[in-house]
């Protein structure tokens, strides 16, 4: 929210309180002031209102001048001082006016001031606290951990000192100033007078005791929209928005909650971020598990897991990169990548890492729970085969043909960190991997994109997947004693 409309707004409470005050005054001084009631009452009451409007005139102009930026605590009194400081002005504006015009005694006018003074000190109060409302509103925080603690119980207190001391003070000065009255007064006309002195003393009583409850009500709204803004922001961190903050309005208890509270949210918004760079590295369901492990401390190591591995390779890209620029090479790996990724995870699959132009995914890591069969491999198969049918928007979009080669292989690896307590890497370890990748690499002889193991072959389910496929024979893999029975992709 603005200064200007947050002036705006004041200004709207400024003139409800000066148009009150001047309606109060001319009641007041018609019902108790013998001069004022020797005038006509719309001539008294536009003496009021001719003063009450140069009052607004000028909080008009010197408001936004005064609290210009909202400044905490300082935008506060001076806001009092504001409202204190032009009825005071009036007061003694409207005594010399109603002496030298009028021909009102000093005693006379002096009531007036006190009236005035008895209405600003209630609107210098309540202004305050819709300052403080506005500012609340407006979310913006301010430093004010160089400003001393002040506790909400001391406030409170002052706030009801200074109410119940200016009140008391004020019905004392009404029925001291009475009593001087009627002392002076001859035997004949004290009954008479009596009357009106009580009818002034009820009259004060209740318009003080309406303007207290009014601060009153002002003050506990403030104390519940301060814990609203609280309770909602807690809300919305609990529903997953971090985009949300407290503002601290002073040096309190409210301030100390709302700077932990911020300060909550902010390591929840660097979790959050952590956690968004670590899906970037590995999958989200794995990047979540190590933030969950983390608050054990990072192990290295890993656990046993059934799975599918899937290998693949760019054909011939050792010769492209010697003759595309280094720009080239990696905006075409970035695209190849991104959809084989996009692939990957939408058979659920996660990809582990990339090696130059190669990709090494695995499936079944994180479906089914430590120890449990894979039962993924027809997830597996196709996601190969979309890879493949994928190839031709990609060379579609690059311009040039590209070929790929996969390897899969079904059985145990060991997933976990690896490396040294200072440099980890997530990862799968296991001769899964190397026959994935000897298989890769046997594509190239068979001349045929794809080729899986008889160990993914024998656990496909879905009948169309087999057909896709033909036997190739058996051989022996580079690092393997046993030959392995391998199957390619018909055409």
């Amino acid at each position: 929210m603005t200064t200007d409309v947050q002036a705006c707004t004041t200004s709207r409470f400024a003139l409800y309180y000066y148009g009150l005050s001047a309606a109060l005054m001319t009641v007041y001084g018609g019902l108790v002031c013998p001069f004022v009631d020797s005038l006509p009452v719309w001539r008294w009451a536009l003496v009021l209102v001719a003063g009450y409007a140069l009052a607004f005139a000028a909080r008009l102009v010197l408001e936004p001048r005064l609290i210009r930026q909202p400044q905490g605590l300082l935008a506060g009194r001076r806001q009092f001082l504001l409202d204190t400081g032009l009825p005071v002005l009036l007061g003694a504006g409207l005594t010399a006016f109603d002496t030298l015009v009028f021909g009102f005694p000093v005693e006379s006018g002096l009531k007036v001031l006190l009236a005035t003074l008895c209405f600003g000190f209630f609107m210098a109060l309540d202004m305050t606290l819709q300052r403080e409302r506005l500012l609340a509103a407006s979310g913006i925080s301010r430093d004010v951990t160089a400003l001393p603690f002040a506790s909400l119980t001391r406030r409170i207190v002052l706030l009801a000192s200074c109410v119940v001391t200016f009140n008391a003070s004020l019905v004392i000065l009404v029925v001291f100033k009475d009593l001087l009255y009627l002392h002076a007064l001859p035997a004949d006309l004290l009954r008479h007078q009596s009357v009106f002195v009580g009818l002034e003393i009820v009259f004060v009583s209740l318009t003080i005791l309406a303007f207290t409850l009014r601060i009153v009500w002002a003050y506990s709204r403030n104390l519940r929209m301060v814990f609203d803004i609280q309770t909602e922001t807690l809300r919305a961190v609990r529903n997953g928005n971090l985009d949300v903050q407290v503002p601290v309005l002073g040096h309190d208890e409210f301030g100390l909650i709302a700077h932990g509270t911020n300060q909550m949210i902010v390591g929840l918004r660097e979790k959050q971020r952590i956690r968004s760079l670590l899906g970037k590295v590995v999958d989200d369901r794995v990047a979540e598990q190590l933030l969950q492990d983390s608050a054990q401390g990072v192990a290295l190591g890993g656990t046993r897991r059934s799975v599918i591995v899937l290998m693949s390779d760019i054909r011939n890209f050792t010769a492209f990169s010697e003759q595309a620029e280094p720009e080239t090479v990696v905006e075409e790996l970035n695209a190849y990548f991104s959809t084989c990724v996009r692939i990957v995870a939408e058979h659920g699959g996660m990809v582990d890492k990339f090696i130059g132009d190669g990709m090494l995914a695995v499936f079944g890591l994180v479906n089914h729970a430590e120890g449990a069969p894979c039962t993924c491999h027809d997830d597996a198969l196709r996601a190969a085969l979309d890879m493949l049918h994928a190839l031709g928007g990609l060379e579609a979009e690059l311009g040039h043909p590209m070929r790929i080669g996969i390897g899969m292989h079904a059985g145990q690896v060991v997933s976990g960190l690896v490396g040294s307590p200072d440099r980890l890497e997530f990862t799968v370890i296991g001769d899964t991997v190397n026959t994935a990748a000897r298989l890769e690499s046997l594509s190239k002889e068979l001349t045929t994109p794809l080729v899986i193991s008889d160990a993914v072959y024998n656990a496909l389910s879905d009948p169309g997947l087999k057909q896709a496929l033909e036997p190739a024979g058996e051989h022996r893999l580079k690092g393997k004693r046993n030959a392995v029975a391998v199957w390619r992709l018909k055409g």
